[in-house]
């Protein structure tokens, strides 16, 4: 993947994935090459790339943890820790 965002967080360069700089032709042709030249590694790494998605990313984590968050602003809210910071829709 291109090193944008969290990409550089979840891709470890041959073991769940490539990375290449955005933009530059050159290392992006250097990465699928070297995915290319080893299929068993290329395979491999799909594995782990699949694994880290459903370990990290998975429908249920990423509910419990927006509802976490969710839970943390109501708890916060009924503490009165935003007493006047903000006014009501109108």
């Amino acid at each position: 993947g291109a090193r944008l965002g969290a990409i550089d967080d979840a891709i470890e360069p041959g073991k769940n994935g490539w990375l290449f700089a955005p933009g530059d032709k050159d290392d992006l042709a250097k990465a699928l090459i070297a995915a290319l030249s080893d299929l068993e590694t290329t395979k491999a790494a799909g594995r782990a790339a699949r694994e880290y998605v459903e370990t990290f990313h998975s429908p249920e984590r990423q509910c419990r943890e927006t509802l976490g968050v969710y839970g943390k602003a109501l708890r916060r809210i009924g503490a009165g820790e935003f007493a006047g910071k903000w006014k009501e829709p109108a």
